[in-house]
């Protein structure tokens, strides 16, 4: 495909003209003309509000100012909004700063605004035309501009007008048809709603004819089948009613009327008893013997709120059946083939197939016109669907592709075109011009619309369609230009007329096409383009940490041009270093070769997906949960979160994502494998979405890239720390003081290579101090021991059979600092079990029962052995739960053999009645004691009784169809130890108080929540987004808005003082609200 290049000395003009005008501008470059247009819109509702009714009275009388009550509620507003526009100028996300590369958010657009704004002080509701008459009209214009843009027709003066502007035959060419809703997700389920209306119409039809005033259409009427042949409605099977093309449906009322004669009326009245909207869907499939419910097939990239509406509109989320992606994250035409086949040949009725355009995640966009082609294809066999695009982010993009149909929108445009065609790649075009042939799209103004919330919007190629999802007939299509109530249509009732001001003027300004929007998006995927350049292509060095030396690794969701076609990747980074990194943009735009590669690469729509990984030593990391708590780290460098924070403490905002193994298949293990990573677990990827035409200026792209570098950079020291097996203390719980020897239990840590290891040992301690530590457990018997190493040493070293080590005597685990009992040599080592901790050896799931390893100190021996257990870890996060000196009475094996199995070879023991995976997360709070651990299903405390079956140990570790050697009932002994804190922290987080960027986390766990492994860095390395556990999740989120809270709270405070203090000067007594709230009492209802 040829690029065209413009010449250099239009760049300036083209790129910031225009779009300068458009915005308020990151440095509040155009607040002064907003001001005037605030004050104008001030100024003419207060004339409308004068002019209206002159005569009335005026009903707040200067007499009513002048009271105290009414300055203090002035005094009150003052107050709190003093408080709360500092605490939002603080802690907002900068959305209009080039630095904001994260959610798909950036400023609205300053006509958007100041159209929001001039319709929020009329406060019209669109939910019918008397309430918002003028405002309506607004909205009918916005969702045919809408409908022009993605390439459907509209209706102008009477007739239907194609998306050039030529008019068009009423009789065969439909009219498409849009309205706004509050968001994209609203929309979906609108679209789920119209297409589950629009299956089973023709059944609904079927019942009114048999049953009711119709009959007389019953040897009439024929209908056209979705593959040409045409036939009599009543003789069509209900494989072949379930699979009539959207259009024939759609058209059957006209059809009636035009053949029969039948009046909207008519049928409404016949239709309407036997309507899906009356009788349910279930009551339809039952009656015609529908076998299989119908289902959606949708990307494996979809939204959330696919499954929702699927649900709320009564589907169930098992009928969203996901279709497999590519390596690109682009639904997959072959896969989806095979999935149509397999309904045809099943005879499931397909509802819809939804090709998303520009996924959240990755900016994909799905073969729209494959899907389209598909259709065609298998229409002609029998099986029809609607196709629906969830556009609500891809929507705008089409005005890339749409040329100028009026005079006005050429004019004030410079020559920018450039830029979209530049920045859009031949398939995704292709694919954005396609959307014309769709039968319904969600598009968002308030996402690449610039609008503000709530904006979301839903277009109809054929606007009859709406007519499905009210509780009428659809009506007899005459072409009319009628401006009705859109509230009738749709889910919502009441919204804001003020939505559709602020969309009117914004498209008004910039115009839908791509001398408008065009240019402001086209700008923005350039932005987003060199982005990915620099992920694709960042040069990094090994950096000395602690005598390691540790490189960060950044890999891109979407591949280089070379990687996808097997050519040489590494000469095409050191191309993109040479001729784009680092080069202006009229360098580059001089460079054709630059110019064409940059087009093809990032992702589809505006959207980078990456991340980054780490090599120790010249060894890439493999581990994936070690990768993903790296990137958690980074994200938490580039998110505000905390009260503590403030938005210009961030060089720059990044989002995150999960890459779903379940759902992403073998395109997530491609990614994996390009970053060097193996292993199951769902993967944590950084995101950059870049909305602003603003950071191609100054290099600034260049800064972006920098910073990002830094942090990551910074942040592989913690990464070194956690991951490099070094020297250092391990400490032990002790066991079984009534034998000669005794157990030590060590006290592993998920989150430390050092101390990644379940290990159990017995050993011998000096006659002198095991006799001391015997004499003060008979003087307390609550109380409990540890010993560790003097000297730092790794374990593996450390501990095995037939070793010793001078250790250090502890009651309990003593603070740094402490003096310990005693100083002795540990002897006569033997391993009684020992398994890595690694998260390789893991599990993603906990197991149905909790498990035990069941020991002695005296294995290999003849003596009366004392029995000890201690819990099997095998999924993060975990509680270490074990007991000494228990007692057990076996069944199904004799006392004595049972008693010597366990005594001389360890053995499992399965608590048949702790459903451990039905209790995790085993919470402990830092404060909880040691010594026991009670929870709803769990009482661990001394004296408890569990039945239990004895498994093997000498396969490994237990499965579920491990075979049973005997069963039983253990008692616990005195000595219980249960730990949640420790083996679960994350001690590589900093512990100066003074490091908020990076204790922020962990001080709001420890002193909020006192759970410091709910640090989200190790959370989320484990399970991407959901923090590990609902329960920690919700204690984090929760925690963190009780944070904000506090902080408002204070900002309040200090507001109302000033009040207090205003009263105090003048000798007056202050307002009760003001004192109250300068100590710190609200009262916010």
């Amino acid at each position: 495909m040829a690029y065209y290049v413009p010449p250099s000395d239009k760049l300036p003009e083209s790129r910031h003209s225009a779009v300068g005008g458009w915005f308020f501008g990151p440095r509040a470059e155009n607040f002064d003309f907003l001001r005037k247009a605030f004050n104008y819109i001030l100024d003419t509702q207060q004339k409308a509000r004068e002019s209206t009714y002159p005569d009335d009275a005026e009903f707040i009388t200067p007499e009513m100012k002048g009271t105290e009550l009414y300055q203090r509620q002035i005094e009150l507003i003052r107050t709190e909004l003093v408080s709360i526009s500092e605490q939002l100028a603080s802690h907002s996300i900068p959305f209009w700063s080039p630095r904001y590369n994260a959610h798909m958010s950036m400023e609205s657009s300053m006509p958007s605004v100041i159209g929001y704004l001039a319709g929020l002080l009329h406060n019209q509701n669109n939910v019918a035309t008397e309430a918002s008459a003028f405002t309506t009209v607004l909205e009918k214009k916005v969702g045919d501009s809408l409908c022009r843009m993605l390439g459907f027709n509209t209706i102008v003066s009477g007739k239907v007008v194609g998306p050039s502007g030529q008019t068009l035959n009423s009789k065969t060419e439909p009219a498409g048809w849009g309205h706004i809703t509050c968001g994209g997700s609203v929309a979906n389920l609108e679209s789920i709603w119209a297409a589950r209306n629009l299956k089973f119409y023709p059944l609904s039809l079927r019942l009114a004819i048999e049953k009711g005033p119709l009959s007389f259409l019953s040897g009439a009427f024929k209908i056209d089948l979705c593959s040409g042949e045409s036939k009599l409605f009543t003789k069509c099977t209900t494989w072949e009613l379930l699979n009539l093309k959207p259009s024939t449906v759609l058209n059957i009322p006209t059809q009636l009327y035009e053949e029969f004669g039948v009046s909207q009326t008519a049928l409404t009245n016949a239709f309407t008893d036997f309507s899906i909207q009356t009788v349910g869907k279930d009551f339809l499939e039952k009656h015609f013997n529908v076998e299989t419910t119908p289902c959606m097939f949708v990307g494996t990239t979809k939204h959330y709120s696919w499954p929702k509406g699927a649900a709320i509109a009564g589907l169930g989320k098992a009928q969203i059946i996901d279709v497999p992606v590519d390596n690109q994250a682009r639904m997959d035409p072959a896969k989806l083939r095979g999935m149509l086949e397999k309904a045809l040949k099943d005879q499931r009725a397909i509802y819809s197939v939804v090709a998303i355009i520009g996924s959240t995640e990755q900016g994909a966009v799905d073969p729209l016109t494959d899907v389209l082609a598909l259709r065609t294809e298998f229409e002609k066999r029998g099986l029809s669907f609607v196709v629906h695009c969830d556009a609500a982010w891809g929507g705008y993009f089409a005005s890339c592709v749409r040329s100028p149909i009026t005079d006005i929108e050429l004019d004030m445009k410079g020559e920018p075109e450039y830029v979209p065609i530049l920045a859009l790649s031949p398939y995704t075009r292709q694919q954005l011009l396609a959307l014309g042939e769709a039968d319904s799209v969600t598009i968002d103004p308030h996402k690449s619309g610039y609008c503000p919330y709530p904006a979301g919007g839903l277009c109809y190629k054929d606007g009859r369609m709406r007519y499905l999802i009210t509780w009428t007939s659809p009506i007899v299509f005459r072409g009319a230009d009628v401006t009705e109530s859109i509230g009738v249509y749709g889910v919502e009732g009441s919204k804001p007329g003020a939505a559709a001001v602020g969309a009117w003027l914004s498209h008004r300004v910039l115009g839908l096409n791509k001398n408008g929007y065009g240019t402001v998006l086209g700008e923005a995927i350039l932005t987003c383009s060199r982005l990915y350049c620099h992920w694709a292509a960042m040069k990094t060095e090994p950096i000395t940490i602690d005598g390691v030396k540790a490189r960060l690794t950044i890999t891109p969701f979407t591949m280089l041009p070379a990687e996808r076609e097997g050519k040489d990747v590494d000469a095409q980074k050191q191309f993109i270093r040479d001729h784009i990194i680092g080069k202006d943009n009229k360098t580059v735009f001089e460079d054709k070769a630059a110019v064409e590669l940059l087009a093809q690469m990032g992702g589809d729509l505006m959207i980078n997906a990456f991340a980054c990984n780490f090599e120790l030593d010249g060894v890439v990391n493999k581990d994936v949960i070690e990768a993903n708590y790296f990137n958690t780290r980074i994200f938490n460098r580039t998110a505000l979160t905390q009260e503590h924070q403030e938005a210009k403490d961030f060089p720059l905002y990044l989002t995150s994502t999960q890459f779903a193994q379940s759902a992403y298949q073998g395109c997530l293990d491609t990614y994996k494998r390009r970053m060097g990573v193996e292993g199951p677990q769902d993967l944590y990827s950084l995101i950059n979405v870049t909305m602003g035409p603003w950071s191609t200026s100054h290099d600034f792209v260049q800064t972006i890239a920098n910073n990002l570098k830094k942090i990551a950079e910074e942040e592989l020291a913690y990464v070194v720390h956690r991951n490099v097996q070094k020297p250092t203390i391990h400490g032990f719980i002790l066991q079984g003081l009534e034998g000669d020897k005794v157990c030590g239990v060590h006290l592993p840590m998920f989150n430390m290579q050092n101390h990644r290891w379940q290990l159990i040992i017995s050993c011998k301690l000096p006659e002198t101090e095991h006799n001391m530590l015997r004499d003060m457990k008979k003087q307390d018997p609550s109380a409990w021991f540890t010993f560790a190493n003097l000297t730092a040493e790794q374990l593996p070293a450390l501990v095995k059979d037939g070793a010793s080590f001078n250790a250090r005597l502890d009651r309990g685990i003593p603070p740094d600092g402490t003096k310990p009992l005693a100083e002795v040599e540990v002897t006569d080592i033997k391993v009684l079990y020992k398994r890595s901790m690694r998260h390789e050896f893991l599990e993603a799931t906990y197991p149905d029962k909790m498990t035990f390893y069941a020991y002695s100190a005296q294995r290999g021996t003849d003596q009366q052995a004392i029995f000890s257990i201690d819990n099997f870890l095998n999924v993060t996060p975990d509680i270490q739960l074990n007991a000494d000196s228990i007692t057990f009475q076996a069944q199904g094996m004799g006392q004595a053999d049972a008693e010597k199995l366990v005594r001389d070879s360890g053995c499992w023991f399965r608590l048949v009645d702790i459903h451990e995976s039905a209790i995790q997360p085993l919470i402990q709070s830092k404060d909880a004691p040691k010594t026991s651990y009670t929870a709803p299903g769990l009482n661990f405390v001394a004296g408890a009784e569990f039945a239990f079956e004895a498994l093997s140990a000498d396969q490994g570790p237990p499965k579920e169809d491990s075979k049973v050697l005997f069963t039983g009932k253990l008692t616990l002994g005195q000595n219980i130890f249960a730990d949640y804190i420790m083996i679960n922290d994350d001690v590589s987080l900093p512990k100066d108080p003074q490091d908020h960027v990076h204790t922020h986390t962990h001080t709001l766990e420890t002193q909020v929540l006192g759970l410091p492994v709910a640090n989200t860095s190790a959370l989320v390395a484990e399970y991407p987004n959901d923090m590990t556990t609902l329960e920690l999740r919700d204690r984090y989120q929760q925690a963190s808005i009780r944070g904000f809270e506090r902080q408002f709270s204070r900002t309040r405070a200090k507001e109302a003082a000033k009040v207090v203090e205003g009263y105090e000067k003048r000798g007056a007594k202050a307002p009760q609200w003001a004192v109250m709230m300068s100590k710190g009492v609200h009262h916010d209802g």
